[in-house]
């Protein structure tokens, strides 16, 4: 440490203390707060310029996963509804509700080996009705969903029924 002794115009005096730090045992600190970044950034280590880096993308992947989980209110439930059956299904009706609300999903014209994924905005473990109207007026109905935890759900139509299978 130096004391430097100083006095202004009006004779007040000033007294400046300076520490003295060793540009080459701190180059990380010097290269952000220096004045001449052209001349420390040259000191630094391509390895110190990696960290800083990978640093930088660790902490913008974390602030946005933040902001994204901040700003949405709730994940969907999806549901994939599959026509395993040889023949065409007119119409899949998806109905799910909870205290707040009640909705009606209507898929038509579902040809066999047809794959469809449907978002549902609802909680997940509430469950929701699937009714399939087949062609020759025979209606097909069962309530899925009903597994605590899981966000995605295959229904697969058969010809005997309807299978529910958790997903993730």
């Amino acid at each position: 440490m130096r004391f430097i002794h100083k006095s202004d115009r009006n004779g007040v005096s000033i007294l400046n203390v300076k520490h003295q730090c060793n540009r080459e045992q701190y180059p990380l600190w010097f290269a952000f707060i220096s004045l001449e970044p052209s001349i420390t950034m040259k000191k630094l280590k391509t390895s110190h310029l990696m960290i800083i880096m990978v640093m930088l993308i660790i902490l913008s992947i974390g602030a946005t996963k933040y902001w994204q989980d901040m700003n949405y209110p709730m994940r969907p439930v999806f549901v994939e509804v599959v026509n395993a059956t040889q023949k065409l299904i007119p119409s899949v009706i998806i109905e799910h509700g909870n205290y707040q609300l009640q909705e009606k999903i209507s898929m038509v014209q579902l040809r066999a080996g047809e794959k469809r994924i449907v978002a549902l905005n609802h909680e997940p473990g509430l469950g929701f009705n699937i009714k399939v109207n087949y062609a020759d007026g025979e209606v097909t109905e069962i309530c899925g969903g009903k597994s605590k935890g899981y966000w995605f759900y295959r229904e697969t139509i058969v010809d005997v029924g309807i299978y529910t299978t958790p997903l993730r």
